[in-house]
């Protein structure tokens, strides 16, 4: 399974005063986080990757764009970000800004994606010896007669155990019913799967 983390951080900062020192520093900073929060989920380090963007909007624009940057922070330069801007911008309007357009940097945002180790399936297990496992029994009212019906402990059932009802299983907050002419199987899991047999 795939694991995600979105990380967004106000940076206010116009192409004529970029430092791009401190742009680096911060988006490493952010990547750092969000690597730390994917590997909290159980994330395979080795398959984490970072996504790096930039909200920028021309300088007096109201809206912003998220633009991608292709390079790791350390080698974020102000062509690298310019020439990303334009292209993420002539995509979104048809067309690109002018030329002489100073643009500015609203918001940064890192993009974290991991692939998490699929867990094995759990084998269900009985927690009583199998030499143990004799039903208690008693009468039971199905379609319209007394019938005698064997109890069994949820914990006493061993994974493919087979049970033909009548049958109880009873465990804390609940009871399974196997009616007459019904079987019931413990999955390796744990479930009871409910089958009714075939009648002759």
């Amino acid at each position: 399974a795939n694991v995600r983390e979105d990380l967004t951080s106000t940076y206010l900062a116009r192409s004529s005063a970029l430092e791009l020192a401190a742009l680096a520093g911060r988006l490493t900073e952010m990547g750092e986080e969000v690597r730390r929060r994917l590997l909290e989920q159980s994330a395979l380090p080795e398959s984490i990757s970072l996504s790096y963007f930039l909200e920028m909007r021309c300088l007096g624009q109201a809206h912003e764009i998220s633009v991608p940057m292709a390079a790791e922070p350390d080698r974020i330069n102000l062509p690298l970000i310019e020439n990303a801007f334009r292209e993420t911008y002539a995509e979104r309007y048809g067309r690109p800004p002018e030329a002489e357009a100073e643009f500015e940097i609203i918001t940064l945002r890192v993009i974290g994606e991991g692939q998490v180790q699929a867990l094995p399936a759990e084998t269900w297990h009985s927690t009583e010896p199998s030499g143990d496992m004799v039903p208690r029994s008693r009468q039971v009212w199905f379609s319209e007669q007394w019938r005698e019906t064997s109890v069994w402990g949820r914990i006493q059932l061993s994974a493919d155990s087979v049970l033909e009802g009548p049958a109880l299983i009873e465990e804390n907050g609940a009871t399974t019913v196997i009616p007459p002419d019904w079987t019931g199987r413990v999955h390796p899991a744990g479930h009871i799967l409910l089958r009714r047999q075939k009648l002759s």
